[in-house]
């Protein structure tokens, strides 16, 4: 099929001098390559190329078919009027065009005329049954399917359907699975068990397609409904979900199983929620109630309250409500309660609603919240098999985020860096425990720490397990609390005690303790946590830069005591007063406080040599001077019958290579009671060593403190 060439913009009569043998060539669009015109509209005989006028500039009959470059000349070939146009299209006739808008898809099946490239828009898909719309004509039939692509009769086209937009409407999904709807069709359902309680949607019905019985369904004449969600959101009440449980009770439809489906549907991203109590079943130990994989997901429950019940009879279950493998996304407007769960008597930790797990891929950006954690493992867990590869970061708590009774607080094992926000809880065991993470910054409060081995747990796995446990932020409040805060290795076989710490910063408010924390008691133990059970007392641990700052009206002893000994330690900074703890922390860290720095020992003193790092004194490692005045207390035993103070004013300088020399050690002052002992100083290395003598008491104590003059 052609249609009448109508020239653009010219008249040969008058604008070509002379007129006759005007001349116009046809060629295919964008080339020189000549592209045949025709006489009749039928397109059964080609007109020579170029076409030529007649003596009064009057050009024969041209029909055209499809897109061409047309160039106009004189007899002479020389370019006139609008010289060359390119493209230059068929005009469309109403003939034509009600071949583009056929009644039915069948029409076009049987139209011969049909091309590749027409927009053909049916005005129904079959006769009686609407559901009519645009589609682009392809060529080839080798992926026509059917329904969205539909094959010509007798060309090597095919029909390729555009969203549909056309609908019909049925009361609920049971209707519409007992309508004859045919491929193609969409229709809107006004309920998804009854009308006009929640769950319509809309619906495109096809032959073939895998389906959940769920979101998607078999209609009764075996097509397929697949429901189509508007930019990936689909609400829980679309999936059949029942807000029909009870709080506090393991009652109501199980929602466990339409969860899935809408979890596994990953054309969905978005999931919204509906008021109501959801029952989702029960788990078993270690259970995962859905796995969402491959695309992130967002869900905002809309206040939705959530009731499983986990199976809590043994110890260190890890039930999952909800895992975001290997993806990033977020959860939050909702109310979770295990019900079988309770921190006081449970043997088992509880059902987690929402864990973060990472083993082939990292994973970035989560929003947490708002949550009400009625009872359960933990407001949050994340975990890695593989942390030193894969890993989870940037998690921010959002709005309120609250625990009734609860394991954990916040649960970060090997997973979860550059986690931020605020929480509080009322009973947990552990209001936070982590390790293996960096970049952490929360606070919290904590009405009651159960009695535990730990109400906050900083952690390692150690150096050949997983990563460093690296600037932590953490400002905790306790209303009571009833086991110690503790930085700690986990327990490891064979006690390598070789955890790596650097940058730990917390403030720890405590108002009371419980019966479990003494005040004779540690409040703080630093160390590694030995495989029988108590300490390890000797280690390679690598802790630097530990600042601790306890606030508690509570007179503890010694709060703060280093339960493994290791010579990796560095620099520990304590508020408000680090004297009180100079039987707590051994001779391998270095005290940092105002401006001053401080080591303290507690052994036989005739026979050890202390060392202070120049550099930490200065501030600078190398290339400084060094002016600083010491200040030495030594006591010989517990009892305190021999005991003496000196200070004095030590110059010196280190070299480019940070080695120390002592120029002066002035004494200034001493004062003994007993036997005086004798101190000596002097350089070694990068360090200024202090030795003495008398004082043999295995419980002998020396405390250095140096500040800067």
């Amino acid at each position: 099929m052609a249609s009448r060439f109508i020239s653009p913009t010219f008249d040969a009569g008058s604008g070509v001098k002379p007129p006759d043998g005007a001349k116009l060539d046809f060629f295919a669009t964008g080339t020189n390559d000549r592209k045949d015109t025709f006489t009749d509209a039928g397109a059964g005989t080609p007109n020579a190329n170029p076409v030529i006028a007649d003596a009064n500039g009057v050009f024969p009959d041209i029909f055209i078919s499809g897109t061409y470059k047309v160039i106009l000349t004189d007899k002479n070939d020389v370019q006139v009027g609008f010289g060359e146009v390119d493209p230059v299209k068929e005009t469309v006739d109403s003939g034509f065009i009600d071949n583009l808008n056929p009644a039915t898809l069948a029409i076009w099946q049987a139209d011969t005329s049909a091309q590749a490239g027409d927009v053909v828009t049916t005005k129904e898909r079959s006769a009686g049954n609407g559901n009519g719309g645009p589609g682009d004509v392809i060529t080839g039939t080798g992926t026509a399917d059917g329904e969205g692509i539909v094959a010509h009769n007798t060309l090597s086209l095919s029909w390729e359907m555009r969203e549909p937009t056309a609908q019909v409407s049925t009361d609920t999904k049971t209707t519409m699975i007992a309508t004859d709807y045919i491929p193609g069709q969409l229709v809107k359902t006004n309920g998804y068990a009854s009308v006009l309680t929640g769950g319509g949607a809309v619906y495109l019905i096809k032959t073939v397609e895998a389906v959940d019985e769920v979101g998607s369904f078999t209609l009764a004449n075996g097509n397929v409904a697949i429901p189509r969600f508007q930019d990936g959101v689909a609400n829980i009440l679309q999936y059949g979900l029942v807000a029909d449980g009870t709080k506090g009770a393991a009652t109501g439809t199980d929602n466990s199983t339409a969860f899935q489906a809408l979890i596994a549907n990953q054309t969905i991203t978005e999931v919204t929620g509906a008021k109501g109590v959801f029952f989702f079943g029960t788990l078993g130990v270690d259970e995962i109630l859905a796995t969402r994989t491959t695309v992130s997901l967002k869900i905002d429950w809309g206040g939705a309250y959530l009731t499983m019940s986990g199976d809590n009879s043994i110890t260190n279950t890890g039930m999952i409500f909800l895992q975001l493998k290997n993806i990033n996304g977020s959860m939050g407007n909702f109310e979770f309660e295990d019900v079988t769960f309770d921190v006081k008597t449970s043997t088992g930790r509880g059902v987690v609603p929402l864990q973060i797990f990472n083993d082939t891929a990292s994973s970035a950006g989560y929003e947490i919240g708002p949550v009400h954690l009625v009872k359960g493992q933990s407001l949050l867990t994340a975990f890695a098999t593989d942390p030193v590869s894969f890993r989870a970061s940037d998690i921010r708590f959002v709005g309120a985020c609250h625990g009734d009774n609860c394991y954990y607080g916040v649960n970060l094992a090997n997973n979860g860096d550059n986690m931020s926000g605020h929480f509080t809880v009322d009973l947990a065991n552990r209001a936070s425990f982590i390790y293996g993470i960096k970049d952490l910054d929360v606070s919290y409060f904590c009405r009651e720490g159960q009695a535990s081995s730990s109400n906050l747990l900083i952690s390692n796995s150690g150096a050949t397990v997983g990563p460093k446990t690296e600037n932590i932020k953490i400002r905790a409040h306790f209303g009571t609390m009833d086991g110690p805060m503790d930085i700690v290795d986990q327990t490891q076989v064979a006690d390598p005690a070789d955890g790596q710490y650097k940058n730990i910063d917390v403030t720890l408010i405590v108002d009371a303790i419980g019966s479990n924390l003494l005040i004779t008691d540690p409040l703080v133990n630093i160390g590694a946590f030995k495989v029988g059970g108590g300490f390890v007392t000797t280690g390679a641990i690598d802790a630097d830069e530990i600042k601790i700052d306890i606030q508690t009206p509570l007179p503890f002893e010694n709060p703060v005591i280093v339960q493994t000994q290791s010579v990796n330690y560095g620099t520990i900074q304590l508020s408000p007063e680090n004297r009180y703890n100079d039987f707590g922390i051994v001779s391998d860290f270095t005290f940092i406080n105002s401006g001053a720095i401080f080591k303290s020992f507690k052994e036989d003193l005739t026979g050890l040599t202390a060392t202070i790092d120049t550099g930490l004194m200065v501030g600078i490692p190398k290339n400084a001077n060094v002016r600083q005045r010491f200040t030495i207390s030594a006591t010989n035993g517990f009892a305190a019958a021999q005991h003496s103070v000196a200070t004095y004013d030590v110059l010196g300088k280190t070299s480019s290579g940070g080695v120390f020399t002592l120029q002066s050690a002035v004494l200034l002052h001493q004062s003994s009671f007993g036997a005086a002992p004798v101190f000596t100083l002097a350089a070694s290395g990068n360090d200024l060593t202090v030795t003495t003598t008398v004082y043999s008491d295995s419980n002998a104590s020396m405390r250095i403190k140096s500040e800067r003059l």
